[in-house]
């Protein structure tokens, strides 16, 4: 649970202010606002059925359909800005984001079950989390 919630923080704390930002800068303020709402309602909705996903269709083919979505999402919103579209790449990022909350650890914890290593779990995603964050800021200075 600890490592779904700071995956959750990620996704809401650090992505997703970015694209709102972009969005309030071409369209103002109304359709950031806009995004966000769809945003924090859809990945709410959403993040913990998808799990389901990843167990019947399988971890690494959930996590590359995740990355198609986003990656569908930002290029809506890089070339056709307008109020419909942001709606759309909204709901495409969000269903990209909750797949993506599970997917990809569960992928980890397999392989790592798979080579007697899960009793390093903790210690794993602990690092990983921690190194994203720096790179986060990092990058954003």
């Amino acid at each position: 649970m600890k490592n779904f919630t700071i995956s959750a923080l990620n996704e809401f704390a650090l992505e997703v202010p970015y694209l709102a930002y972009y969005i309030f800068q071409t369209l103002g303020l109304g359709f950031a606002h806009l995004y966000m709402a769809i945003f924090a309602l859809v990945f709410g909705l959403l993040d913990y059925p998808t799990g389901g996903i990843a167990d019947r269709i399988g971890r690494k083919r959930t996590f590359v359909f995740e990355i198609f979505l986003v990656g569908i999402n930002f290029l809506l919103l890089a070339f056709f800005i307008h109020p419909i579209t942001i709606a759309v790449a909204s709901l495409l990022f969000d269903f990209g984001s909750a797949l993506q909350s599970g997917s990809l650890e569960a992928w980890i914890a397999d392989e790592m079950k798979r080579v007697n290593m899960f009793e390093e779990l903790d210690r794993v995603f602990g690092r990983a989390v921690s190194l994203s964050l720096i790179a986060d800021i990092t990058a954003g200075i």
